[in-house]
């Protein structure tokens, strides 16, 4: 099987990653470690590609993260997407819950900053996400599931 999470910063596309590799023994590649340093610095572009194009050969697995600029051809790979269309107040809580409870992790120390809260909050990126998203749902309709709500994404 192979699948694709996207949605917002903290709607949930690591824990269900987590879930479903458990469930299904399926290796999982987290896009924010393949684009990002630990600084949020962003790792050479030809690193990353390298990396994804490498994942995207195995039989199964499980791509989880935005970065829509890296490997488009996931999703047409992809047996299954899951969109995590969650409210940006419920992902910033989210994001919140994170911090406190991984406060000793360097990737977290630096995270929460006022610049930060705008953008997660009302950042020009929320439209352009949302259009992506929603361009998904339409091309790849027959494979997608997509989440609306917290209580939706607890039934998963």
């Amino acid at each position: 099987m192979k699948i694709t999470i996207i949605g917002f910063t903290g709607s949930g596309k690591s824990t269900l990653s987590s879930k479903l590799e458990e469930k299904y023994s399926i290796p999982v590649l987290h896009l924010d470690e393949v684009r990002y340093n630990p600084d949020w610095t962003y790792k050479p572009l030809k690193e990353a590609e390298e990396i994804i194009g490498d994942f995207l050969l195995k039989e199964d697995f499980i791509i989880e993260g935005n970065a829509y600029s890296l490997a488009l051809n996931r999703f047409d790979l992809s047996d299954l997407i899951y969109v995590l269309n969650i409210n940006r107040f419920t992902c910033f809580n989210n994001v919140l819950k994170r911090i406190r409870e991984n406060k000793d992790k360097q990737i977290y120390k630096h995270k929460l900053t006022f610049s930060f809260t705008l953008w997660m909050l009302f950042g020009s990126h929320q439209r352009k996400y949302k259009k992506i998203m929603k361009d998904i749902i339409n091309k790849y309709q027959n494979k997608v599931i997509v989440i609306n709500s917290l209580k939706q994404y607890k039934k998963l």
